[in-house]
């Protein structure tokens, strides 16, 4: 009977071995596919970064750091699986499970390591010290601080650097090594203001003025609290300023100013309470107590010590929970060797059934566990390559949609070329000159739609590409829009169209002067295209409380609204005719959008069907891209 069960738990040995090693090599196959498709998805990453860091919920925290772990382990990409790693050990710390935290963090810190990333290896070091204050280890988040700040002061990070004097020295002033609290304190506060970050100046001027009241230095512990919260109170950083407001009270107190004291300590309460803010609750309440006691006033100092214990109560509670939890598990611990111990003295050949038993039932498991898995990975990550593959799908087709109709409009004129150049040497053949100029005007008009055609062309190109990078100059308006009425003189005299141009010889605007030229040029081409002969074209400048606007108007046929709500849709690109069969190919607006992206304006259009239209842009201090 013994030989059979150990008979039946090599086989099963065996067919996990060669399950495991099939489905090795059938995850390096997979591994191998997915890299291409890695590359189409890894800007999911950052997307599933910040779902983490945004959301509030511990765990759907972990669950967007894992995914974000999985997809950096497709593309091997050490530094986002190091960053997932410190992101999920977030989350362990809002669960109070700190070994976890730890365990990833030790993790995060060697992947940054092997990627040379040295300012991720210190961001770590941080966090492994703050976890380690948390649990109690002082030595231990002290080690780590000094060993954050000797990287940082290499790498020359000032707001890391800063922050992390910071953390140090209230960790010193938490265990009254004042001296050194406020060595770390100066030096964070020195670092802040060097870099003009008001924030960390406020927290750092805050800690050290409860330093000096921990010393008894009350005047210059009373300047610096006060400088605090003065500067954190706009700002609505509530928990920081109740607690300064806690030490501003234990400053009046101590010098005999209990009035302020009260006020000062029950301004802190109210704060706590309006907040939730369970620390400050208990401090103050037991501030108040002493107040009151001094003053004389023993039912409400009685009230606030009965309120103090409840809420220091309320929070050892959970630590003490810990604490008794922890006792429990190492009692539970020990019964079990004391049965461990006992089973040893037992016959061998119980010994060995029961060992044969577990092998049996912990291979079956591993083996379920390991089915699952790889079952829910698979489906995790075919799922996410699916929708990769359907953004590239629904890209891809958009592409060629448009280049399909770029190749057939930039055929046309082209060929009217063609034409054009078989009339004039037949004409040249038969002698017959006075026919070629007739053909001349047309020649010229189809010359410049093309010109007009490629110069929107490979300005589109360059976009696209992101090779084009804007450099904006201080641009005289009124020179601008002359230049481009004057290259489109001949066709404004052709169709008899009258151009008004009412613009300030002074009036300037910082943009990149191309790209506008390209906009204005498009625009009073569209202008052009859609007024009917004889019609009118007002461009105009006005300033208006800071904002400078730039309006091209026309009397031409005007838009519907549906054709409105479609203008700035470059997903349906259609081409377009003018009042006498001008062609164009629906890229004029689309630079037209791009200039004002990258200027920070807006662009509105006003048009109603058989009174024309009219474009406005706005320039102004605030970025405002409606409608593009």
């Amino acid at each position: 009977m013994l030989k059979k069960i150990i008979l039946l738990g090599l086989i099963l040995l065996n067919c996990l071995f060669s399950y495991i090693v099939a489905s090795y090599r059938l995850d390096s196959e997979e591994t191998e596919n997915c890299e291409i498709d890695y590359q189409i998805s890894l800007y999911k990453i950052d997307s599933l970064y910040n779902r983490s860091l945004e959301c509030k919920e511990p765990k759907q925290k972990i669950k967007y750091a894992r995914d974000c772990y999985s997809l950096a382990i497709l593309g091997k990409d050490v530094i986002n699986q190091a960053s997932s790693k410190l992101l999920e050990s977030y989350a362990h710390v809002l669960l109070s499970d700190f070994e976890t935290s730890l365990e990833l963090l030790y993790d995060s810190k060697d992947l940054y390591g092997q990627a040379g990333y040295m300012e991720g290896v210190a961001s770590c070091l941080s966090e492994i010290a703050r976890v380690n204050k948390r649990m109690g280890n002082v030595d231990d988040a002290e080690y780590y601080y000094i060993e954050a700040l000797n990287l940082l002061k290499v790498l020359t990070n000032s707001e890391a650097l800063s922050g992390t004097y910071l953390n140090l020295g209230e960790l010193y002033r938490k265990t009254n090594q004042f001296e050194k609290a406020l060595f770390c304190f100066s030096r964070s506060d020195s670092i802040y203001r060097l870099i003009n970050y008001n924030y960390g100046v406020a927290y750092a001027k805050g800690n050290i003025g409860l330093v000096f009241a921990a010393q008894n230095k009350l005047d210059s512990a009373k300047n610096y609290l006060e400088n605090s919260i003065s500067i954190l109170e706009p700002l609505e950083d509530n928990y920081a300023v109740s607690s300064y407001l806690d030490g501003l009270a234990e400053v009046y107190f101590i010098e005999g100013k209990y009035i302020k004291a009260e006020q000062t300590a029950l301004k802190s309460l109210q704060l706590a309470f309006d907040y939730g803010l369970k620390e400050q609750m208990r401090n103050a309440s037991l501030r108040l107590a002493d107040i009151y006691s001094i003053k004389g006033e023993y039912p409400k100092a009685y009230n606030f010590h009965k309120q103090y214990v409840s809420y220091r109560d309320s929070i050892n509670n959970e630590e003490t929970i810990r604490k008794i939890a922890n006792l429990r598990t190492k009692y539970e611990v020990a019964q079990k060797q004391k049965e461990v111990d006992s089973q040893k003295s037992q016959k061998e050949l119980y010994l060995i059934l029961a060992v044969a038993l577990i092998c049996i039932v912990v291979l079956f498991i591993v083996l379920v566990v390991i089915m699952l898995k790889n079952s829910r990975n698979r489906e995790r990550l075919n799922k996410i390559l699916k929708e990769h593959r359907k953004e590239l799908i629904l890209t891809n087709a958009t592409k060629i949609k448009f280049f399909s109709i770029l190749s057939h409009d930039l055929r046309s004129p082209l060929a009217t070329f063609n034409s054009y150049s078989e009339v004039i040497d037949l004409c040249i053949k038969h002698k017959e000159p006075e026919k070629l100029y007739g053909l001349s005007g047309k020649l010229k008009s189809s010359s410049a739609n093309l010109l007009d055609l490629l110069d929107n062309l490979l300005q589109w190109g360059v976009t696209q590409m992101g090779v084009g990078k804007s450099k904006p100059v201080q641009v005289s308006v009124k020179d601008l829009v002359l230049l481009e009425v004057s290259h489109l003189h001949d066709v404004s005299l052709t169709k008899q169209i009258e151009v008004i141009t009412q613009i300030p010889t002074d009036a300037t605007l910082f943009v990149d002067k191309v790209s506008m030229a390209m906009a204005v040029r498009n625009l009073l081409n569209n202008a052009l295209k859609f007024t009917a002969s004889g019609g009118k074209i007002t461009i105009e400048l006005i300033k208006d409380e800071g904002q400078t606007m730039l309006k091209i108007s026309d009397t031409g046929v005007g838009m519907t609204e549906e054709q409105k709500q479609k203008l700035f849709n470059f997903n349906q690109i259609t081409s377009t005719y003018g009042t006498q069969n001008e062609k164009g190919v629906g890229l004029g607006m689309q630079l037209v959008c791009d200039f004002i992206k990258k200027s920070g304006a807006e662009i509105n259009v006003d048009s109603k069907v058989g009174e024309g239209t009219a474009f406005t842009m706005t320039f102004s201090e605030e970025q405002n891209y409606a409608g593009c």
